[in-house]
């Protein structure tokens, strides 16, 4: 197969009479004070966030009653300029556009979606020139061409596939290795049978607070930069700033921020840290595991904590957390580890079983 640099590129209109996409607002848009809980929740409700594939939770069916839309398009945020292929049958929030389109599916919308990506993170930005349904009907794009000149859908397509291929053989090394790593899953009691007592968190750790705070001043770099996020992981990018490093293997806490104050995260490596987070170092020896458990518990704290009632330094030092404790009354660092451990088993198996079966369904 040719590489992207070696294929002809043209531009094209990508919807519209001349376009070989279509664009509409979502069928649904529902606010998420009017959500019908009901009791199964397996739908994807999406918004405008830039993760999770857009998905903001899991909504019941009953939420079909005030519309919804199919599996197999693909959903753009307005303002934010997110794009997503929804592979399942969705309801969304507000100011969700919906593409169809009749050469678009699993393979060719991957292809699309980077396309569209970088052409609204061109053209548009918050706040007065979003991706609105006007702009976006007017949207060009460059794509690959067949040798008469048109679109060549099939190319695309083709080069989607072979990249997921190639990264799903990368996700089934990575995930059996982890299953050897983890070992053998242990009977234990479950967390309603063990017992929890409050524990001052200076007990457990060092409170360090972060030394970034002007990080829009930071140059590019490969050290992770962590901030008071409300989603993957704190990592807002790397940059290069060697000299204000925070050791890894530890955890960071929100002291504020948009929604994510009192969320807390294990992080696995050296990190630059902004001021509104504070790292936790474990005073004596802890593993991964046991520090993943204690992050969910600090967790906790997220709804109490916002902006206006941050987690200042004498708030922090007050914290105490709820944890599993042993027969002496002491946090139980063992029972902790060995329920993270059996809980990403039980996960990365099922991940190997997914892959498995998406590679037979590749071969049938």
């Amino acid at each position: 197969m040719q590489s992207l640099n070696e294929k002809t590129w043209e531009k094209f209109d990508v919807f519209g009479e001349a376009g070989f996409l279509r664009i509409a607002s979502t069928n649904s848009s529902i606010d998420s004070i009017r959500l019908k809980e009901g009791k199964e929740k397996t739908v994807p409700y999406i918004t405008r966030s830039d993760a999770g594939n857009g998905i903001t939770r899991f909504v019941s069916k009953d939420n079909y009653e005030d519309g919804s839309n199919d599996a197999g398009c693909i959903t753009v945020g307005l303002d934010t300029q997110t794009a997503f292929y929804q592979p399942h049958k969705f309801v969304t929030g507000q100011n969700i556009q919906v593409v169809t389109g009749d050469l678009l599916n699993e393979d060719s919308a991957h292809f699309y979606v980077t396309i569209l990506k970088n052409q609204m993170e061109a053209k548009f930005n918050w706040g007065g020139n979003g991706a609105t349904l006007g702009r976006m009907k007017r949207l060009e794009a460059m794509l690959p061409t067949t040798a008469s000149g048109k679109p060549d859908y099939d190319y695309m397509a083709d080069f989607m596939r072979q990249k997921r291929k190639v990264m799903q053989t990368k996700y089934s090394v990575y995930v059996e290795k982890r299953i050897d790593d983890l070992g053998t899953a242990v009977d234990i009691p479950a967390l309603n049978e063990k017992e929890w007592k409050p524990v001052s968190i200076t007990a457990v750790f060092k409170l360090v607070r972060g030394r970034e705070g002007n990080m829009a001043m930071l140059k590019d770099g490969d050290i992770p930069l962590i901030s008071a996020k409300n989603a993957n992981n704190g990592l807002k990018g790397f940059v290069n700033t060697p000299k204000k490093t925070i050791t890894g293997h530890c955890i960071t806490l929100n002291n504020d921020g948009d929604g994510g104050a009192g969320l807390a995260y294990y992080q696995p490596a050296d990190m630059a840290l902004d001021t509104h987070v504070t790292a936790l170092i474990p005073n004596d020896t802890m593993s991964e595991w046991s520090m993943i458990f204690i992050a969910k518990c600090v967790s906790e704290l997220h709804g109490f904590f916002g902006h206006g009632l941050s987690i200042s330094n004498k708030r922090a030092e007050k914290i105490k957390i709820m944890l599993p404790v042993n027969d002496a009354g002491k946090p139980d660092f063992g029972y902790m580890e060995q329920y993270v451990k059996n809980m990403l088993l039980k996960k990365y198996k099922q991940y190997a079983a997914f892959l498995d079966a998406k590679k037979d369904m590749a071969q049938a």
